[in-house]
């Protein structure tokens, strides 16, 4: 399966949910300015991370590594 990372930089609320589908092989992840790298919206089954997790900076690094593709929005 080819699962798919998609990053958004923009404030959550700005982004319409119609940019990325709701599919079982996409997480999403929300880039934010604070210590954390950034936070998982959504997550795919059998991601190691969950909805909600914080991530850090080599966390994100690892997740965007194991990935196929990643789009920013």
């Amino acid at each position: 399966m080819e699962s798919v990372v998609y990053l958004v930089r923009s404030p959550q609320e700005t982004i319409s949910p119609f940019l990325y589908p709701k599919t079982k092989d996409v997480t999403i992840v929300a880039v934010e300015k604070t210590l954390v790298a950034g936070r998982v919206l959504e997550s795919m089954p059998g991601c190691s991370k969950e909805k909600g997790t914080a991530l850090s900076y080599s966390e994100l690094l690892e997740l965007l590594m194991g990935t196929s593709r990643v789009i920013t929005l």
